[in-house]
This record gives structure tokens, sequence and C-alpha cells, in this order.
């Protein structure tokens, strides 16, 4: 390609730009007021999410990036060759016509390609040894996907959006009348007309929402949620197990919606569902990353860091494993490495993000420096993110979805909270001080067992938002939230991969 080609080609990406831009703020600023339901806000935006990634991809300033970080991924390549000795991945597609970015992937994409494929430098020490040419390579491109992606996300800018009241949505008529019969078989002392309003509001990735207005009566609250299965799960929870973990979470005086029933009969609604009584008038606490939060009102006040702590050392302490023996222990650590070596496996088998090189690194820390035997145990969340805590008046009310719950190290829950909340909405010091003040164990809040959860945390979410990526891009699914994680989420959790990594090399 000539250049005046690309000038030409690169104008026409910034002309592009400009118009996604423009496209992208009316419907933040003009549309999404308008739209009624909380399904359809989610859908605008997302597709907000999505065209501000494109946006990013468009900008000059990607390949301005790529161009500053070349030269080191190239000389980390180097390096990695001279210590393989039985290097035999396939070499990368690069060619002179490439632009920066296209040629930063192809390299990095062929970096990964030899590092997976080179098992002497994965058995050598190679997170275990500080001092070794090995662990040098390893702390040097740990730090340098760190760096890259810092920058990238950087340049990533979320549009400003308008606030709507939130009005009732349109009701699911088919999921609707197949509830109300379900409920008038239940409980047969119910009138013909039981539900007056259904409204659906999303609930993540895997699950559908929904609030049900019900007429007056003796059996059920006038208002409960609808929590039920979609297809294309990607975490294989169900709703119907997750009823048990909230039963004993409630029965423990713990801030959840009082669970009322669960269903396994997948052909009534479509998948597994439960139900439970409506905590009113609350909102969710923020959005998952701190860069959208930074767009939404502060919703929660100055005493949320004890409210938060005081619920995770509850939790953690009243269900704690106090008796389990030492081969309990072991048999604990060994079934981690064994799920941690079935996702490596399942990572390194499928098509993987571009400079998804962090996760790589990543597996290779967990496998190769697992945490003691003697870790504290107890019932864990798995995904005490802000976007599941309810809060009203600034105050917490309500931790929801407890489908990743799961008896485990409190470290894993203490990992989100330091990398997810902790920060723009706490300081984690302050935190660590108040959860190990309202009895939770000092030793959950070990940096190592801290820094490990970490990195398994975002090794599962970003094999989880690969799954996502895999059906977007086979077509079976092809709607806007999907099509957002494979753009923005996907690249956004490489970052706090990224970041993740770093904490554990800085200790």
């Amino acid at each position: 390609m000539t250049t005046s080609n690309n000038i030409f080609a690169d104008t026409i990406s910034e002309e592009t730009a400009r118009y996604l831009n423009t496209v992208r703020n009316a419907i933040a600023n003009d549309l999404r007021p308008t739209i009624e339901d909380d399904t359809g806000r989610r859908v605008a935006d997302a597709l907000n999410l999505v065209l501000g990634r494109l946006i990013e991809r468009l900008s000059p300033a990607r390949n301005v990036i790529a161009t500053e970080h070349m030269a080191e991924w190239e000389n980390i390549q180097q390096e990695l060759d001279e210590l393989c000795t039985n290097n035999n991945a396939s070499p990368g597609l690069l060619n002179a016509e490439m632009k920066p970015r296209e040629k930063l992937e192809a390299s990095l994409a062929q970096l990964q390609n030899t590092f997976s494929q080179s098992t002497l430098i994965r058995a050598n020490g190679l997170v275990t040894e500080a001092h070794s040419k090995e662990w040098q390579w390893f702390r040097k491109a740990g730090v340098a996907a760190f760096s890259l992606w810092e920058e990238i996300e950087n340049g990533v800018n979320c549009a400003t959006i308008k606030q709507a009241e939130d009005v009732a949505a349109s009701s699911n008529d088919t999921i609707c009348s197949k509830l109300e019969q379900y409920l008038r078989n239940k409980y047969p002392q119910l009138p013909e007309i039981i539900i007056t309003n259904f409204t659906p509001y999303y609930g993540g990735y895997v699950k559908q929402m929904a609030k049900v207005t019900l007429v007056a009566n003796d059996a059920l609250p006038s208002t409960i949620v609808l929590r039920r299965d979609l297809a294309m799960s990607f975490t294989g929870t169900r709703s119907f197990d997750e009823f048990p973990v909230m039963e004993r979470v409630y029965s423990l005086g713990l801030p959840v919606p009082r669970p009322i029933l669960a269903e396994e009969d997948e052909t009534i609604l479509g998948g597994s569902f439960l139900l439970m009584e409506e905590v009113a008038n609350v909102s969710p606490a923020g959005a998952y990353f701190a860069k959208e939060r930074k767009q939404e009102p502060v919703r929660v006040g100055p005493g949320f860091c004890q409210e938060i702590a005081s619920t995770m050392a509850t939790l953690h302490s009243k269900t704690a494993l106090t008796e389990h023996s030492i081969e309990q222990r072991q048999q604990a650590r060994a079934a981690l490495l064994e799920e941690i070596s079935a996702l490596q496996a399942e990572w390194q088998s499928i098509s993987r993000p571009p400079m998804s090189i962090a996760v790589d690194l990543g597996f290779e820390w967990l496998l190769q420096r697992p945490l003691p035997d003697n870790r504290p145990c107890g019932l864990v969340h798995a995904d005490c993110g802000m976007h599941n805590y309810l809060v009203r008046d600034g105050h917490l009310v309500a931790v929801v979805d407890w489908e990743l719950a799961h008896q485990g190290d409190p470290a894993e829950d203490l990992a989100m909270i330091r990398m997810m909340v902790a920060g723009d909405v706490f300081k984690w010091e302050d935190f660590v001080t108040q959860y190990v003040g309202a009895g939770g164990d000092a030793n959950a809040c070990d940096p190592e067992a801290v820094a490990y959860y970490s990195i398994l945390l975002f090794t599962r979410h970003i094999l989880n938002a690969t799954r996502l990526r895999t059906y977007y891009h086979t077509g079976a699914r092809d709607d806007a939230i999907v099509a957002s994680v494979a753009t923005h989420s996907i690249e956004r959790l490489l970052q706090y991969q990224a970041r993740a990594l770093k904490f554990a090399l800085d200790l």
C-alpha cells in the first residue's frame, strides 16, 4: 500500500470515527432517556460500549500506542526464543503492509503460541526462581502487558449518559402467562388473574430478572422477583442451585432478598428459576468497572465500606470450616489446581482475543505458585462487585446474584473487592481494618493470597467472556449485550488481568 493510500485510509477512519461518535452521543443523550423499559436501556448502554470500542479502534492513537510498544514486545519475543530450545511454534503472519496495531496483535499472537508450546521454560522455575532468566522474562512480559493495556484503556472514553426516570417496562406476555399458570398450580387458593404487572430488567448475561406484581393474597408477597436461566449459559450455573445458598445466607441474618421457592423443571419457563421477595426502592451501587462508575451519580454513603466489610466478615466467619482435616485441605487445593489446568487447556484450544498474553502468564502463576494448604475456608460469594450490591439512601440493603457462591478461600471475595471496588469507592486499607475488626480472618487479607485470587478472578472472567465472544462470532448469539462483551468488556478485563499480574509481581 502506498503512502498516499495510507493517508486516504486514515482520513476515512477518522471520518468514520466522527460519525460513530455522533451516533453514540445521540443514543446516550437523545434516545436512551426516552426508552421506558430497563432492558431497552441496557441494550442502549451496550451499543454505546460497542461504539466506544470501535471509535478507539479507528483512532490514530491506536497505531501510535502500538508503535511505542512494538520494540519492547519484539525484544520479549527474542528473549523467549533464546530461552526456548524446543520452539516449534509457527511464525506469525507479519508483513510490511500491516498497520502498527495489526502488526502488534499478530506479534503478540505469535508470542502466545511460542509460550504455550514451550513446556521447557514453563517447567524451569518460571515464576518460582526469583533470580532466574525465566523469572526475569516473566516479570518483563507481565509489566509490559500492564503498561500496554493501561495506555489502551486510557484512550477509551465513555459517553456521558443522561439519567432517565425509571418507569414501568412492557410485559413479556409469554413468560408472564406461563408463570401465572405455574403459580395457580402451586397455590390453588390464588385467584384466576394473579399477576398485575410483569417488568423485565437485566440481571447479567445468563439470567433473566423480572419484577412481578401480584394481587393481594395470603400465599405470596405483593411483589416478587423472578430469576430465570437463559440459553447459552457460559457459567454452567442454575437458578435452582442458587436457592439453597440464598436460604443459608438469609438464615444468617445477612442482607439478601428472602428466597421463596425454586423450580428445577426447565420446561415450565425455558430454564430453571427461583422466586424471591422484592427489595423495594433500591438501585445497584454502581457499574462493574470504575471507569463507567465515573459517569454515574454517586449512590453510596460514607458508611458503605463498613457495611460491606461487616457483611463479608460475617459471611466468611459464620460459614468457616474450622475442623477440616489436612487431607481435606490438600484435596481442595488439588481440585483447584485441576480446575485451573482444565481452564488452561480450554484457553489454549480456542480462538483467543488479541493481545491476551497476560492470561497465559496468569495461568503459569496460578499453577506454579499455589497457596499453602492451611488457608481459611468458608462460603464465598465469588462475584461481589458493585453491580451486585443494592443500596438505598447510600446504605447497603442487599447482596444479590449468588450463582457462583461456593466453599472456598475468603481471599477470593477480598480479591474482587480490592480490584473492582476499592480505589474509587473506598480505600483498601480501610476495608481490611474494618473487615478484621468485624470478625474477618486476618489471614484472608494476606497480600499473596489476594494477589493469587485476583489473577484467578480475571482468568475466569476472561475465559467466560471469550466463550461469549465465540458465541457472537459463530452467530449462536447476536444480541447487543454479547456484542458489548466481545468488543468492550473483554479488553477491559485484559487490562485488569494485567493489573492483577503487576500487583502480584510487585509483592
